[in-house]
């Protein structure tokens, strides 16, 4: 079934399909939590007219995901690499004295 069949208002509707979630199915398979983050313009407004309109289809988002259970996931080395580029200089460059003129 599509999510153009839900009477969402439009810009939640484009929104979703901007993000390429075209049915129903591929809507329920995310949380409120990933729909907020990852779908351009969907706002909390937005959201609570898609949990309205799935629930009138005896429908719901997927439960959120456990945040903690990351933390015992090995880092990426993308992950690793940004923490690294963050970290300061272990000891601060001498400044460059030009010679005086």
């Amino acid at each position: 079934m599509a999510v153009t069949e839900l009477g969402l208002p439009t810009r939640a509707l484009n929104s979703l399909q901007r993000r390429g979630i075209s049915t129903i199915g591929q809507l329920i398979e995310r949380s409120a939590e990933d729909l907020q983050f990852y779908v351009q313009g969907l706002g909390p407004g937005g959201i609570k007219e898609i949990k309205a309109a799935l629930a009138r289809q005896g429908l719901s988002l997927a439960a959120s995901r456990n945040r903690s259970a990351s933390k015992d996931r090995p880092v990426s080395r993308h992950v690793q690499n940004h923490q690294i580029w963050q970290r300061p200089e272990v000891e601060p460059r001498a400044a460059v004295s030009s010679p005086t003129r």
